[in-house]
């Protein structure tokens, strides 16, 4: 665990570093793939009283041009969002903070989506309601991570004293919290109404 905290933490702290430079500019070369919107959803799952609390990242795929397999697709997409929430309870307010990836197999140019869900009970004993006090969002592809744009950032964390206070925060506490933010392929079955979902590569603990 504790080499899985200490890469993620050294990933964090060189894509932290590029943030203050990179967000509101235009890059000299369109990316690959890139972070569109968040959009924060309450959904309703069959079976369970309450409502899960979903991050839709919807992304703007542009193709792998000359580079890739097919020009019209990205292959090895991997997406890693981090959330930090205001819960509520008999202490009073306190924010949680939240880690989880996915990567996709492969995503054709257009507007595509992935998707991560806290579960009813966190919703509830939590009392969260609203959008989360803060969120990153991470893309890399075959390893490679690409540079963040403004939409990859909350308003709350554009400062980068906050942001690196954000990203540590959110890598102590994975010691905790690892699991309970998950991807769409790891949530329960049963969404009323049903999410098209990318497929993903599957790897141990994900």
């Amino acid at each position: 665990m504790g080499k899985i905290v200490s890469l993620v933490w050294a990933v964090a702290v060189a894509c932290a570093a590029s943030i203050p430079s990179a967000m509101g500019q235009t890059p000299a070369t369109a990316p690959e793939v890139s972070v569109r919107s968040l959009k924060f959803n309450y959904v309703r799952v069959d079976g369970q009283q309450g409502t899960a609390l979903e991050t839709e990242v919807e992304l703007d795929v542009r193709g792998s041009g000359a580079t890739g397999r097919n020009p019209r697709f990205v292959d090895n997409v991997r997406v890693a969002l981090m959330l930090a929430v205001q819960a509520r309870g008999r202490a009073g307010a306190e924010f949680q903070y939240y880690y989880a990836e996915a990567e996709a197999v492969t995503l054709e140019a257009g507007t595509r989506s992935m998707r991560f869900y806290l579960p009813p009970e966190i919703v509830k004993r939590d009392s969260l309601s609203g959008e989360p006090y803060a969120f990153s969002v991470e893309l890399a592809l075959d390893g490679r991570m690409l540079v963040p744009q403004r939409a990859s950032v909350s308003e709350t964390l554009r400062d980068r004293a906050r942001y690196d206070v954000f990203v540590q925060k959110v890598t102590e506490a994975r010691a905790t919290t690892d699991g309970i933010l998950v991807p769409q392929h790891l949530f329960m079955t049963g969404l009323r109404d049903g999410r098209e979902a990318p497929a993903v590569i599957r790897k141990a603990g994900r």
